[in-house]
């Protein structure tokens, strides 16, 4: 089903990211939310449920093993695993949801309703005009680069120094790219 890229912008989940390591669950989710809601099915996942069963670590996770418990494992109801209440303190929201941690994988999975298993994933490697197609059919997890001044690039429009090299990475969701190829997440 060909999409325009514009459709995406009424369906992008209005829910706030919890915490960062968690970037690649959050993301994945949402495009994958976003992709029912847009057949009129309304479904919110448990990001904080997801991130476990893929080992999000406090360095945060991989497109890859996040897409894989996912492919494999499925994911459950967010009213199921709820993303608790966060501090805004990064090491004690991080002991906050290690505390969540209920019990080892395998009881978790014998614990919890899980749905929507079976799905599959696949990469867009190209040029802005392949991922311009690709979003004709579904918005785009992506991870974009972060640098040095990433906490107060918002606030003062801070620039990359030339030839930094990034830091780590961000997963997003990309859900437009506009005719001045500005990517839109």
């Amino acid at each position: 089903l060909k999409r325009e890229a514009e459709i995406w912008k009424q369906i992008v989940p209005k829910e706030r990211q919890g915490l960062v390591p968690y970037c690649v669950s959050f993301s994945l989710l949402n495009v994958v939310e976003m992709g029912l809601l847009d057949k009129k099915i309304n479904f919110n996942f448990s990001d904080l449920w997801l991130g476990r069963m893929s080992n999000t670590s406090k360095q945060g996770n991989t497109l890859q093993d996040v897409c894989e418990a996912f492919r494999k494992l499925g994911c459950v109801d967010e009213k199921d695993n709820p993303w608790p209440q966060m501090t805004g303190d990064f090491e004690m929201d991080w002991a906050i949801i290690q505390m969540l941690v209920l019990s080892p994988k395998e009881k978790a999975l014998e614990t919890f309703k899980r749905v929507l298993t079976g799905f599959s994933h696949s990469w867009v490697i190209g040029d802005v005009l392949v991922r311009k197609n690709a979003l004709d059919h579904s918005p785009l997890q992506i991870a974009i680069p972060i640098y040095s001044n990433y906490s107060s690039a918002r606030e003062d429009k801070a620039i990359v120094p030339l030839n930094e090299v990034p830091q780590a990475h961000h997963a997003v969701v990309l859900w437009k790219i506009d005719q001045k190829n500005q990517q839109h997440i």
